[in-house]
């Protein structure tokens, strides 16, 4: 494989000597994790380049390597906004500017002990092989560290009907945006894994669906009273974002970890988000609706849906002190 253009330039711009030699195909991590039976979160490829910019050697493969610092990747914090990376790496004729069209999603954390402590009778359990809703749930996980929320609905096809031996998964990736979805690659990674470790029937047949979320928008609508008339503009704004904040589906909810698939949205909890709005007096109005038709306190949630805020209407009144 010829040596890539990027990494000429890096070692050309410190004036490195280096001499590219030819070797036997090499196989990429997710290769070696499919050839092994691993899930691909357990292997990675790592390149290392060892000296100070101008000396350096490449180690025998047996070496032992004592590595004062190592950096990999962004973890969640690469999950930014649309319009966030507007730097271009290098110079490129007739490019004047770049941007990210869609928040980027799919980076995660490395997975911690707690996190570990949950998969692992999960993945004691089902020893590779998926039977139950649990099992393909926790397969999942194993898949990619970007899924976020996974939900398997069984005897469900992919028109959503109740259909015996079929298996639908819904995921959703680590986002901020408002409504996150997985792309095509995640859901056809997601997919590959399950195939491998599926009853025959199912992954023959192409009988396992591995899909985005429906979302359940709930709008709000209320009328609140500041304090202060002056803090009004502040309250109004600090009220949208504490119940924008609330709705959305990985990091909303009544203890802030996001919702489950089918968990109902009621008027307390919204009420609750509102008296913790700095400024506000209180709400002497709150109404949930769904698709224009007001619900009596509470919002229900479609087993199979997951909850994301709708359109937020603020009435903002004078204050009474």
């Amino acid at each position: 494989m010829p040596l890539s253009e990027r990494l000429r330039s890096f070692l050309d711009s410190r004036h490195a000597e280096y001499t590219l030699t030819k070797h036997a195909n090499a196989f990429t991590a997710r290769e070696v994790a499919a050839a092994e039976h691993l899930p691909p979160r357990e292997v990675a490829k790592t390149v290392v380049i060892f000296g100070d910019g101008t000396n350096g050697r490449t180690l025998p493969q047996d070496a032992a390597v004592l590595i004062k610092e190592f950096r990999s990747g962004g973890g969640s914090g690469g999950n930014v906004a649309a319009r966030t990376i507007t730097q271009l790496l290098g110079a490129l004729t007739g490019v004047q500017s770049v941007f990210n069209p869609r928040p980027a999603e799919g980076g995660a954390d490395s997975e911690t002990l707690g996190a570990f402590a949950r998969r692992a009778p999960a993945a004691v359990r089902h020893a590779g092989r998926a039977l139950t809703t649990g099992d393909y749930e926790a397969m999942v996980r194993e898949a990619s560290t970007a899924v976020t929320v996974v939900k398997a609905l069984g005897n469900r096809n992919a028109a959503g009907r109740q259909m015996p031996g079929w298996i639908t998964i819904i995921i959703i990736p680590e986002s901020q945006d408002p409504r996150p979805y997985p792309t095509r690659g995640m859901r056809d990674e997601v997919l590959s894994y399950l195939m491998a470790r599926a009853p025959a029937g199912l992954a023959i047949g192409e009988r396992i669906v591995v899909t985005g979320p429906t979302y359940f928008a709930v709008d709000v609508t209320a009328s609140i009273v500041p304090i202060r008339d002056s803090d009004a503009a502040q309250v109004e704004a600090g009220a949208t974002q504490a119940l924008t904040d609330f709705l959305h589906p990985l990091h909303g909810g009544p203890s802030g970890s996001g919702w489950e698939c089918g968990r109902n949205v009621y008027l307390s909890d919204v009420a609750a988000v509102l008296e913790a709005v700095d400024g506000l007096d209180f709400a002497e109005t709150i109404q949930l609706l769904v698709d224009g038709d007001l619900r009596d306190g509470v919002a229900v949630v479609p087993p199979d849906q997951i909850v994301a805020a709708g359109t937020i209407r603020l009435n903002v009144k004078g204050a009474r002190r």
